[in-house]
């Protein structure tokens, strides 16, 4: 992640949604991500775009890969992205996009993308795999999922939304800010009172919102929280 910092584009801003969805009776996840790159030189090298489970799960027998697909929103001219994908398993997706034809000075870029599956994260408690408690201040966490910014960004959103039918509450889901490097090595208190967070509860319904402008670089934005067990 290190080697995608570059100074021949920064992004715009970057609007991302974790959702937990509800369907037959089980749960599965969803992320969205839109990007605007703007590009301040000639590009031609590869971008890497990534999703992965921070904390494993339980696979299902003959689990399915992830599922994952791109879409331009807009552009300053006739530009396409096309995509090789290098992995791809339940729990992890990467893959390569290059922007055709290279944009130059002025150019700017919008490309939505979505991944899912139900092993994003875990769904129940029992479901975890094998995962070392979240240290915050607010206490020890099994889950957590985050966004981190490893380009220069002008504006975030990072957008987590849990249904009322899993039965978490306002003061279940904890954001948080934090240093990375293999894991979280500290909070960033300051990070935290600049964002703009806001948790609501929609007809029961409970999202997350965290909105802050010039992210850190490399440094996490996320949700902590700890699932609820199975209801037998």
């Amino acid at each position: 992640m290190i080697g995608q910092d570059t100074n021949e584009f920064y992004v715009e801003s970057q609007k991302c949604l974790v959702e937990m969805k509800e369907r037959d009776g089980s749960y599965y996840w969803v992320y969205s991500s839109t990007r605007k790159l703007i590009f301040l030189k000639p590009y031609k090298r590869s971008i890497k775009t990534t999703a992965w489970s921070l904390v494993l799960s339980k696979l299902a027998e003959n689990a399915e890969p992830i599922f994952w697909e791109l879409k331009v929103e807009s552009a300053s001219k006739d530009l396409d992205i096309r995509y090789t994908i290098e992995k791809q398993t339940p729990e992890c997706v990467e893959v390569l996009i290059k922007i055709e034809p290279s944009p130059v000075e002025g150019d700017y870029i919008e490309y939505s993308t979505i991944v899912s599956s139900p092993f994003l994260n875990p769904v129940w408690d029992e479901d975890i795999e094998h995962s070392s408690p979240l240290h915050l201040e607010a206490g020890d966490f099994r889950c957590y999922d985050v966004f981190i910014s490893i380009q220069r960004t002008k504006k975030l959103l990072v957008v987590f939304r849990f249904p009322r039918s899993y039965g978490l509450g306002k003061h279940d889901i904890v954001p948080f800010v934090g240093s990375h490097s293999s894991n979280v090595d500290y909070e960033v208190e300051s990070e935290i009172k600049r964002a703009i967070i806001q948790i609501e509860s929609y007809a029961g319904n409970i999202e997350m919102k965290m909105e802050i402008d010039s992210p850190l670089l490399r440094h996490i934005y996320g949700v902590a929280w700890n699932p609820k067990k199975k209801r037998v």
